[in-house]
């Protein structure tokens, strides 16, 4: 309201206050804007429709996530990338690469993998790691670049170690 209105900051102090007063309009969360009593963004009301079903296909997947274009042609919706976006800024998904997105509950069942299988042998290539969790490379490989990226392992050469 501030910068849409030219007026000094007193005034403007004024004017919210008069509209909460009469109801016309109600602070965001934070106080940082002013809205319309129960106004909600659309994608937030789409997400709140969508992320079950989101949330449910990447449960399915676990491990075997499928893309970005994969979901939205399996939703016919061209707005499953805003969708997801949304859903890792609330923390539900994580984003694993530039085109994959998975539950933050598979993730961390992954981590669990990775550190056991690592801690038994001490080192791994990914031929180990498929063998061992059933992924092919497909699926395996932006994963152990996700672990990479978190720090949990570290790659040297073809094969990853735990990082200290």
């Amino acid at each position: 309201m501030r910068a849409a209105v030219n007026a000094p900051g007193a005034v403007i102090d004024l004017l919210v206050e008069h509209g909460m007063k009469k109801q016309a309009w109600e602070l965001t969360e934070g106080g940082a804007a002013v809205r319309k009593p129960g106004w909600q963004a659309a994608l937030k009301a789409r997400a709140g429709e969508a992320s079950g079903r989101l949330a449910q296909r990447l449960a399915e997947a676990r491990w075997q996530l499928p893309t970005v274009a994969e979901l939205q042609r399996e939703f016919s919706d061209p707005t499953v990338p805003a969708l997801l976006a949304h859903l890792a800024r609330e923390g539900s998904v994580e984003r694993v690469d530039q085109e994959r997105y998975a539950l933050k509950q598979a993730l961390e069942e992954f981590r669990r993998a990775v550190e056991d299988t690592l801690r038994e042998l001490g080192a791994a290539t990914p031929a180990q790691f498929r063998d061992r969790l059933g992924l092919t490379r497909k699926y395996l490989i932006p994963l152990l670049e996700w672990a990479d990226r978190r720090g949990i392992t570290s790659r040297k050469g073809d094969t990853r170690v735990l990082r200290a």
